[in-house]
């Protein structure tokens, strides 16, 4: 059995995304710059670093979206603009939605059925757009 010092070693040497790595946070439809800052600096506060709009209706880089990420403005600068959801999330293997109610029924017929498993690549969590009443 490998001592604790061993074990050690063969996690600082895994050098593949971590769990947080693997989250993209997708806004859908945004129409004011401040929230994507809002959401910007919560992400940073987090350790999450993935964020992608979806037909964003308003500038990204604005001095309310720049004050409101307050430290965390290089997300709003590396977020990823894209035109429809399929696109935002090609590339992940899971998807959950929040939304006024909870929208989690898809997610608990996989957890039912037993398809739900460890996701291997991004995982977005998606914000539906400001104008559907979305996290109060």
């Amino acid at each position: 059995m490998p001592s604790t010092h061993a074990k050690l070693r063969v996690l600082r040497t895994y050098t593949g995304p971590t769990m947080l790595e693997r989250i993209r946070i997708v806004l859908i439809g945004t129409s004011h710059p401040g929230n994507i800052g809002g959401v910007a600096r919560a992400m940073h506060n987090m350790g999450l670093a993935d964020l992608a709009l979806v037909a964003p209706r308003c500038d990204i880089i604005t001095q309310d979206s720049i004050s409101r990420a307050s430290g965390a403005d290089h997300l709003l600068h590396q977020a990823t603009v894209h035109a429809t959801l399929e696109e935002a999330v090609a590339d992940c293997t899971l998807a959950v939605c929040r939304q006024r109610p909870l929208a989690h029924a898809a997610l608990a017929d996989d957890i039912a059925s037993g398809t739900c498993r460890a996701p291997t690549r991004r995982m977005p969590a998606r914000k539906c757009p400001c104008g559907a009443g979305v996290w109060p």
